[in-house]
């Protein structure tokens, strides 16, 4: 988690009464003592009659069931836990409390939310339960089985769902209850899942959904409701407004009518149907209904007005351009809203940093001498190249709370779908920080990465996730093979890498010493160079910080440039030695060179060592052969 004791934090809390605030936002009225009854009353066996909920310095605590955790936590803390979001959504509803940023008066109590909060909610049913739990299987127009999703429930309340069976095509996919669907009246209803749908039917509503949630709606999905008047009811939070969105775009030209459900004010984010049924019962999920209004594109890129005229175009004042402050997860190293770069050579350690990054913010502790929150941060990491079970193996050996820490390791591309699998994972777990190791591995194989326009494609809507998710997401990847004049251009691909990134951090290892590594800062957009930090990694794989490293980008690349340089010649040398003992075009040996990662500069200068030239022709029709000197071929 980011460090609460940043100046810029530490002064919000000081703006605010941590007393009011709890009165204000959750209805908790504390006595003369410092004691109230349990927000989490519901968990205690008498309702928590006695009061066990402290504060005490500013900070929170209940005595009685540790409901916040076994030690008190802050007002972001209480946020956090209360609504289900991570440090950057508690920070935004603190700040607009405050009126920090233009959201109210310093001092004057924000208007308490009516209903209950998000975490004191009526028990579920077993046949409510039964219905969200599912499995859910999916039926083609004939009543043939075509597919089954399943769901199991982790023991910290995450969910999981699995596809049986596995891998079932894409384009081969249905739309959920298709059969009732074409037997039922309009509206027809569609939520943001088959829990959700299942519900709604029990209601006696027309209702469907998609497989795969709410990064899942594929445009054939809208022939099955051609002509249908429909309702949408997303889920109240950005994923569940991304999927409306795109879902509307290939209903509207289709269908008869086109409403969405607006979520009431006291709904907490990421509630749904479900949540409206067991809060306010069914009377209030047919008003809601009733009351869906008109869909409306939202405001934003896709909806953009044409270019304006260019007589028409005009600069802006500056005065009238409203600044904005960097927010950080750890200062200067790693920024909130944005996507920070992490490389290096494989087995230098990129994958140790950025688990023992995770660690940390998973007990709440600082980063690098920094202060902590004492408040866990979620996490979530997406691999391309290792296990969850050997990340697991990692983050154990660091002590990491991995109740904290997400993971996902199938392969998925950075197009629409893979995009709004991100943000959903970031809102749906609050995570304060999300790992993409190595981001070459989800670009698609379609996709150039060492072509700037085709990165950027990629980047842009990845710093589009992080902006409106308001993570800290590190992108991954390798270095590159010889020498560059900034160290950043070493990152593997293309410069849009090192471009797009606010941050970039190398991973590297001591020539003189492989078990001394260090990161390095070797970029920054708005604030100066951070030190250099070193790391060791024993030969049990125990991973630790040491104070201070003598190690530079400069010694760590140079070392490795040399290397590469020295690796390369020898490939040549044998290439040649293999290819060359008789007489070969010059252009047949470089590209057989390329094929095997041989730069052609470097095959042409082992050749002028080597090999006896000769040419036949002038000019650009002329051919060049290459064969070995008569003592390279002795020494084969």
């Amino acid at each position: 988690m980011a460090e609460s004791g940043r100046p810029e934090l530490a002064a919000l809390k000081q703006r605010v009464d941590p007393a009011a605030f709890a009165r204000d936002r959750y209805g908790v009225e504390f006595d003369a003592n410092g004691k109230a009854r349990c927000p989490h009353a519901e968990r205690h066996n008498n309702g928590d009659r006695n009061p066990s909920f402290q504060l005490h310095k500013a900070r929170f605590k209940c005595w009685s069931r540790g409901c916040f955790g076994e030690k008190p936590v802050d007002v972001f803390g209480l946020v956090m836990d209360m609504d289900g979001v991570g440090l950057a959504d508690a920070r935004r509803i603190v700040e607009k409390y405050a009126g920090v940023n233009g959201g109210g008066t310093s001092g004057t109590p924000q208007p308490r939310r009516s209903g209950p909060s998000k975490r004191v909610k009526t028990k579920r049913t077993p046949e409510v339960q039964a219905l969200i739990r599912g499995p859910f299987q999916y039926y083609n127009r004939a009543g043939e089985l075509l597919f089954t999703i399943a769901r199991t429930d982790q023991a910290n309340g995450d969910k999981s769902f699995f596809c049986a069976p596995k891998g079932y095509p894409k384009d081969e996919r249905v739309i959920y209850r298709w059969i009732e669907l074409e037997a039922g009246e309009d509206p027809v209803i569609l939520p943001e899942g088959e829990g959700k749908a299942d519900v709604l039917g029990s209601l006696g509503y027309t209702a469907t959904a998609t497989p795969f949630g709410s990064g899942s709606w594929l445009a054939p999905y809208a022939d099955a409701l051609q002509g249908r008047h429909v309702i949408l009811w997303p889920d109240n939070d950005n994923a569940g407004r991304t999927y409306a969105e795109a879902a509307a775009r290939d209903l509207l030209p289709v269908v008869a009518s086109l409403r969405i459900v607006e979520a009431p004010d006291w709904l907490s984010k990421g509630e749904d149907v479900v949540d409206v049924l067991e809060a306010r019962g069914e009377a209030e999920v047919r008003r809601l209904v009733e009351a869906a209004v008109p869909w409306e594109p939202p405001e934003g890129p896709e909806q953009a007005e044409p270019e304006p005229n260019p007589a028409e175009r005009s600069t802006v004042a500056m005065c009238d351009v409203e600044p904005t402050e960097s927010k950080w997860l750890s200062h200067p190293r790693i920024e909130l809203e944005t996507l920070t770069l992490v490389f290096g050579a494989g087995g230098d350690g990129k994958t140790y940093a950025c688990c023992a990054i995770m660690a940390a913010l998973s007990k709440g502790e600082g980063l690098w001498g920094a202060e902590g929150t004492r408040v866990p941060s979620t996490c979530i990491y997406m691999t391309g190249e290792d296990s969850l079970q050997m990340l697991r193996r990692r983050l154990d050996a660091m002590d990491a709370n991995v109740n904290f820490i997400r993971g996902y390791d199938e392969p998925f591309s950075f197009d629409a779908e893979g995009f709004a699998f991100v943000e959903r994972e970031i809102e749906d777990h609050g995570a304060e920080l999300c790992v993409i190791d190595p981001v070459v591995a989800f670009l698609g194989k379609d996709l150039d990465m060492y072509r700037a326009n085709e990165t950027r494609a990629v980047l842009s809507p990845l710093k589009d996730v992080a902006k409106r998710t308001g993570a800290a997401i590190i992108i991954v990847t390798h270095v590159t093979k010889g020498a560059a004049n900034r160290a950043v251009s070493r990152a593997l691909g293309s410069a849009d890498f090192g471009n797009a990134a606010r941050s970039a951090l190398l991973v590297g290892s001591d020539p003189d010493n492989p078990r001394r590594k260090a990161l390095c800062q070797v970029k920054v957009n708005n604030a100066a160079l951070a030190d250099p930090v070193g790391f060791e990694i024993d030969q049990a794989g125990r991973f630790t910080w040491t104070q201070g490293t003598d190690l530079t980008s400069a010694r760590i690349l140079g070392a490795e440039a040399g290397d590469d340089e020295r690796q390369a010649g020898t490939q040549a040398e044998e290439l040649l030695r293999a290819e060359c003992k008789e007489e070969r075009k010059a252009a047949d040996v470089i590209d057989q060179a390329k094929l095997e990662g041989i730069a052609q500069r470097t095959i042409q200068r082992a050749a002028g060592r080597m090999c006896e030239h000769r040419r036949e022709g002038f000019g650009k029709g002329s051919v060049v052969y290459w064969k070995l000197k008569p003592e390279h071929i002795d020494a084969t």
